[in-house]
């Protein structure tokens, strides 16, 4: 299982995610309707998914909020945390297109789910 991750960053993997990371890096085009979150949400939410799915064997889970602990939760959740924070200090050419918090994190990753869900 720990090797996982690491066999995930070879190949096509590591060409499509680098691709994620290029687009999510590219200034938006001048001119263009564009919300700051759009490149996170078309981009990196569905690789996170993927990656996640394929790292663990589990279903990605939408993010839950906890009423009794005043956040979010979840495994899927918590990685992408994770993954946010280590993109936000490790490749600053990013951080724009990142949600701003891990509570904006779990409403922009909401999205990809069905409501009933």
């Amino acid at each position: 299982m720990l090797d996982q991750p690491r066999l995930l960053l070879e190949g096509p993997f590591r060409e499509k995610f680098l691709g994620v990371l290029e687009a999510l890096a590219r200034p938006p085009r001048s001119g263009s309707r564009y919300r700051p979150n759009d490149r996170f949400r078309n981009e990196l939410a569905p690789s996170l998914i993927w990656i996640y799915e394929h790292a663990t064997s589990d279903k990605a889970k939408v993010p839950r909020w906890l009423p009794h602990s005043g956040a979010y939760g979840g495994k899927f959740y918590r990685f992408a945390c994770a993954v946010r924070q280590c993109l936000y200090d490790c490749v600053p050419e990013v951080r724009a297109a990142l949600p701003a918090s891990d509570g904006a994190l779990a409403q922009e990753l909401q999205h990809h789910w069905p409501e009933n869900d």
